[in-house]
C-alpha cells in the first residue's frame, strides 16, 4: 500500500500524494471533526513553538521511555511508543518503532498551543508530586516566544498539571492518552479525526528519525542515543557507530569539573558501544 496523507476539512476526505517520509504509517492534515475552523488572527503558535511530553517508567535500573510526543509550529506531530518486542536484553536505550506521525492544519495546531498557555503550563513548578520513587514519570518541554518550559510530574499530581495532559491527549491517537495514575477531571474529547494508530514498523521508523534528524534543528543527545538504538535495530551499523562517534566526540570537549557526571557519560557511552558487538 503507497504512503498517502488525509487531508480532512469540516468531514469531508481527500487523498494527496506522499509527502515522501517513507512509513507504513499515514501521514495526515487532521481537523477537529464537527468543530468550527473559524479562528481568529493569532500569534499562536510561534514561529518557535515546539511540545515534548515523555511518559517513563522508573525502576531500579533507572528511567525508561515508554511514549513520547513531539508538536512542532508547522503542525508536524510524531507520536512514539517503545516496543518491548524490540528492546534489548538490558531493556536500554528504548527502541522507538511503533510510530503515528501526523500534520495538523494550521487551526488545530494554533488550539492546541493556546490550550497549553491557558491550563498555565507557564506557571507550573518545575517539579511537581511528593513521591520521589514514582514508578510513573511524565516529562513536558515546551518552547514558545523564546521561552523555554520544563515540568517534571511524578506519581500523582493535581491542579493544572493534569489540566495540561487532558489539553495534550486531546491531539493524539486514540487509546494512547500520556497519563498519571487515578489522573483526576474529566479528559477533554478528541481534537482531531482521522488520526493514524501507530504501527510498529522498524524499517519506517528508521527512515522518519534520519529525515526528522534532517529537517529539524540538531536534536538533543537523547534523541539521538534513540536513533542510534533504531539504527542497530534496523542494521544500518555504519550510522549507529557515526551516531556514538559523534556523541563520544562531544563527551569529550565537554568534560568538566564534575568527576561524577563525566563518569556517569562515560559509562552510559560504554554501554552504547556494546550493544555494537
Amino acid at each position: 500500500m503507497r504512503d498517502a496523507a488525509w487531508s480532512v476539512r469540516r468531514g469531508t476526505c481527500r487523498w494527496l500524494p506522499s509527502l515522501g517520509v517513507g512509513l507504513h504509517l499515514a501521514l495526515v492534515f487532521v481537523l477537529g471533526a464537527c468543530r468550527s475552523t473559524r479562528v481568529g488572527d493569532s500569534d499562536w503558535p510561534p514561529d518557535d513553538f515546539c511540545l515534548e511530553v515523555r511518559a517513563r517508567a522508573q525502576t531500579k535500573d533507572g528511567l525508561f521511555e515508554r511514549q513520547s510526543l513531539h508538536v512542532f509550529a508547522d503542525g508536524f506531530v510524531v507520536y512514539r511508543e517503545a516496543d518491548p518486542e524490540d528492546a534489548f536484553p538490558t531493556g536500554w536505550p528504548a527502541v522507538f518503532s511503533r510510530v503515528s506521525a501526523y500534520r495538523m492544519l494550521p487551526e488545530s495546531t494554533r488550539s492546541l498551543a493556546r490550550g497549553l498557555y491557558q491550563a498555565g503550563l507557564f506557571q507550573i513548578e518545575t517539579v511537581v508530586g511528593t513521591d520521589a520513587n514514582a514508578e510513573d514519570v511524565i516529562a513536558v518541554a515546551l518552547r514558545a516566544f523564546g521561552e523555554q518550559r520544563r515540568l517534571v510530574a511524578r506519581g500523582r499530581v493535581y491542579g493544572s498539571v493534569i489540566d495540561v495532559l487532558h489539553v495534550v491527549n486531546a491531539y493524539v491517537p486514540a487509546g494512547c492518552a500520556l497519563a498519571l495514575p487515578d489522573m483526576t477531571g474529566e479528559p477533554q474529547p478528541p481534537r482531531l479525526s482521522q488520526v493514524p494508530q501507530p504501527v510498529r514498523d522498524i524499517a519506517g521508523a528508521y527512515r522518519l528519525h534520519r529525515e526528522w534528524a534532517a529537517r529539524y534543528e540538531a536534536p538533543d543527545v537523547q534523541w539521538r542515543i534513540e536513533l542510534f538504538a533504531l539504527a542497530l535495530r534496523a542494521g544500518d551499523l555504519p550510522v549507529a557507530r557515526d551516531v556514538l562517534a559523534a556523541l563520544e566526540r562531544e563527551q569529550e570537549a565537554s568534560a568538566g569539573p564534575f568527576p561524577d557526571v563525566d563518569a556517569a557519560v562515560k559509562d552510559m557511552l560504554a554501554r552504547l558501544r556494546g550493544l555494537l558487538h
